[in-house]
């Protein structure tokens, strides 16, 4: 079991470096933004995941046992295993004791907003979401969608007070938003042009040292490699590259403002 364990990782591991690499050979006028995302890649799953993944293993799974024991969920845990990774960043920026406006793009079932509003104590949260089935999710399962929104409200109950639902797309909160945040977290539509929309738009909005989380950053279901997340959001690093600071590389990938 430990050896199979192993396998897995190793074999993801090298199946997104090369995915990276592909992309210095298809858009060589991106070199040094993807080169600088690939050695962060190596330093974010070489160096800093063995060292998070046994400090903040006990953290994780209370949260996992806190969700099975007080949550209620439909749809299976696409979160947890990101939970290190933002417990390293909320502790080298000291996040937890400050108040900040964070704001979520894509919220789902709420399992990473009620991590957000529990391990941030201070925090005011925006949650966007439509609350409506994902394509890249739905396998054909639309009573279980049709619950999502039930269940987000549900789970994030305890929280209301510190908490503001915007149930629309997020380009429809974009247009309206007046608001500047500290913190953001997107994790919308999985498609080119909105994940390049929502990375600028969120882009105008992050305050200077501000931080944002892209959900899925090597997510490739079906997408061709220039119409890809991954492309967009590198893209977008490569356009604002003068005031965005890589901080983690990974699945996921956590960028500074600067």
């Amino acid at each position: 079991m430990i050896f199979l364990d192993l396998a897995k990782r190793i074999y993801n591991f090298l199946q997104r470096l090369f995915r990276l690499f592909s992309y210095l050979i298809i858009a060589p006028k991106l070199f040094t933004t993807i080169l600088n995302i690939i050695i962060k890649y190596f330093i974010s799953s070489l160096v800093i995941n063995r060292y998070i993944g046994k400090k903040f293993l006990n953290n994780k799974n209370d949260f996992i046992k806190f969700c099975n024991n007080e949550l209620v969920f439909d749809q299976r845990d696409l979160f947890s295993n990101n939970i290190p990774s933002w417990l390293h960043i909320f502790e080298k920026f000291s996040l937890k004791n400050k108040e900040l406006e964070f704001l979520e793009i894509g919220s789902f079932e709420g399992r990473s907003s009620c991590f957000i509003l529990r391990n941030l104590k201070k925090i005011h949260l925006t949650c966007v979401d439509t609350f409506k089935p994902l394509h890249e999710l739905q396998d054909n399962n639309n009573a279980k969608f049709d619950r999502v929104f039930e269940n987000f409200k549900k789970n994030t109950f305890g929280f209301s007070e510190r908490l503001t639902i915007e149930k629309k797309k997020s380009s429809d909160f974009f247009l309206k938003n007046r608001k500047q945040f500290d913190l953001m977290f997107i994790d919308g539509s999985h498609e080119y042009e909105d994940v390049k929309n929502d990375a600028e738009a969120a882009f105008k909005i992050i305050k200077n040292n501000g931080i944002i989380i892209f959900d899925d950053f090597l997510w490739h279901y079906k997408q061709n490699m220039k119409s890809s997340i991954t492309f967009a959001i590198i893209e977008f690093l490569h356009k604002n590259k003068k005031n965005l600071k890589i901080l983690y590389s990974n699945y996921q990938i956590m960028v500074e403002k600067i």
